[in-house]
């Protein structure tokens, strides 16, 4: 059985055909999320199609989504057919948890894997109660979402892990969480959801990666991964995304953050066709830390588009936020950054910065940095630059005798190499120093 999805008459299809999907006999054990999808469901057929007088997506074109119909597969048998096409690259960690997601389906056997004391994996079809309470908590912190495609991702979801880390539990070796999306021979839409809740004073080290084969036909891939830090928590959170240049993902990071709790964030992007991340993050309680970092690399006729929203509802509470982005070719970037401090928030200390590098004059980059201040009592700061590589150190290295496409891409990873070391990761380190050395010199 296959479903159609329709973008442009996406009401024409009733919501008992979406809660079927998937017909792999495990939709029947998703009934306790019936009712939360059936309302997702109905947010995302209401919701007008993002057009560039909608602020938020002003530099995205969607336009092409409106002229093509989508399948629902049947995650079984995707899954099944993309067994033999492994991800490209492995960043090499030593004692990592591995899952596996095909076309937005967890492959790996959560039965045939050895977990450390303190930590807790779940699919979401094994969910007992207690669980379920948790993922319905987590569903329903996006009931006053405005994005359509979150709301499609939660209609969809029966696809989906819970990550549970119990209190004071602090995990040596990483989850490594590793997505591929097939290209199936059909325009197709796949979703995945992942859900972490960390216990007072744990610790985890996060990492997804997402790549994608290069297909002609369009696979639009929804995807979020929301987590919960408790009291004195720490989170490492290390987001890939090398996807082919065909690809199309929308996707988005939530996180809450208790009293002290910290959550430190590295985000990278190579861009596609369709390439749109939002992170959302809330300091919930006082004295939390959140530490964003991000990279954006789109060449070609690539896009990208990075939002982030970092909600200081409590006193006391610091983030620090810094993206920069190269682009190349004709591509385009979008990066919109935005520190809301609430009236309560007093003594709070937000400092938000992006940098862009235009490689040629048909790149193109859309930057906005927001404060939205409503506290007296704070220091905030953004700040936001655009500029190309500067010729007095192209003509400067190259009276050293090196030739101007080396020197170019020289400086261009300097750009850039600076922000590796928020990673506190050799390995992860080396795995994208590698990638970036390539990146480079088929652009330069």
């Amino acid at each position: 059985m296959s479903l159609t999805l329709s973008f442009a008459e996406r009401k024409q299809l009733p919501f008992s055909d979406i809660l079927k999907f998937p017909d792999s006999g495990v939709g029947e054990n998703f009934t306790w999320l019936s009712k939360i999808r059936e309302t997702a469901f109905t947010r995302f057929c209401d919701a007008t199609l993002p057009n560039r007088k909608v602020e938020h997506w002003k530099y995205n074109d969607l336009n092409f989504l409106t002229g093509q119909a989508y399948k629902l597969p049947c995650p079984s048998s995707s899954s099944e057919q993309s067994l033999s096409k492994p991800l490209r690259a492995k960043i090499p960690l030593d004692n990592a948890l591995e899952l596996d997601f095909i076309d937005g389906v967890l492959i790996t056997e959560l039965n045939n894997l050895s977990l450390p004391q303190g930590l807790e994996v779940t699919s979401f079809a094994d969910a007992n109660n207690d669980q379920q309470q948790i993922i319905k908590t987590h569903f329903k912190k996006q009931s006053d979402s405005k994005n359509l495609f979150v709301d499609l991702n939660d209609a969809l979801c029966s696809n989906g892990i819970l990550i549970r880390v119990d209190a004071k539990a602090e995990l040596s070796a990483a989850i490594y969480l590793r997505y591929f999306s097939s290209g199936s021979n059909e325009a197709s839409v796949t979703s995945n959801r992942v859900i972490v809740e960390l216990g007072e004073a744990s610790f985890l080290n996060l990492i997804e990666q997402f790549e994608s084969a290069q297909s002609n036909q369009a696979q639009l891939s929804l995807q979020q991964t929301s987590v919960a830090l408790g009291d004195n928590s720490q989170l490492k959170h290390c987001r890939l995304n090398l996807e082919a240049e065909s690809a199309q993902q929308v996707s988005a990071v939530r996180a809450s953050l208790a009293k002290s709790a910290v959550f430190n964030g590295f985000y990278l992007g190579l861009g596609s066709q369709l390439n749109r991340t939002d992170i959302d993050i809330a300091h919930t309680d006082q004295h939390a830390l959140a530490k964003l970092t991000g990279i954006y690399l789109p060449s070609n006729k690539q896009a990208i588009d990075y939002h982030t929203n970092i909600e200081h509802q409590q006193p006391h509470c610091k983030t620090r936020e810094v993206f920069r982005g190269i682009i190349a070719d004709q591509a385009s970037a979008t990066f919109n950054g935005k520190i809301h401090i609430f009236q309560d928030a007093q003594k709070s200390d937000a400092q938000l910065n992006n940098k862009n590098l235009l490689l040629t004059n048909q790149a193109e980059v859309n930057t906005k940095p927001e404060l939205e201040i409503y506290a007296d009592d704070v220091i905030c700061a953004h700040g936001a630059t655009v500029a190309q590589l500067d010729n007095k150190s192209l003509y400067y290295m190259q009276s050293r005798g090196i030739n101007r496409e080396k020197a170019r891409k020289i400086l261009s990873f300097a750009f850039i190499r600076e922000l590796l070391t928020h990673l506190e990761d050799d390995a992860i380190e080396g795995f994208l120093s590698s990638k970036f050395s390539g990146y480079l010199s088929k652009i330069s």
